[in-house]
């Protein structure tokens, strides 16, 4: 009896895939980016801009991008997080499975996850940062 496969670190993709037809067909644009393998990650257009940010496992990394192929860090602030609280529970301030918006000129998160276990910790706050 095989188990499925499992959430961990070596199946977090970063390939970067397009499409002109509304999803029929796709096209591999990048397959390895400037960011790293992540999922749970948010993503916001504002303007031209494109914003990947932060997601498994405790990423706390905003990327800009206006071509959606080529992306810049623009901080590894977000939360105000930099780094691991706890090396013993391995309870970070990264986060992933946010909720992301920009509402007034501002990128704005809801809530998520915060620890390498799927819901081992939960956030209810807000973050907001100038754009």
């Amino acid at each position: 009896h095989r188990l499925p496969p499992r959430f961990t670190p070596s199946t977090q993709l970063g390939d970067i895939w397009s499409s002109e037809d509304g999803g029929a067909t796709w096209s591999l644009e990048v397959e390895v980016p400037e960011f790293s393998a992540r999922s749970g990650h948010g993503v916001v257009v504002t303007g031209e801009t494109m914003l990947v940010i932060a997601g498994w496992p405790q990423l706390h990394d905003l990327w800009s991008s206006t071509d959606g192929v080529s992306f810049k860090q623009e901080s590894n602030l977000v939360w105000n997080c930099d780094g691991i609280v706890s090396s013993v529970s391995q309870i970070g301030c990264g986060k992933y499975d946010f909720w992301s918006l920009v509402h007034n000129d501002k990128l704005v998160t809801l809530g998520g996850s915060g620890a390498f276990s799927t819901f081992g910790k939960l956030y209810g706050d807000s973050w907001a940062m100038e754009l």
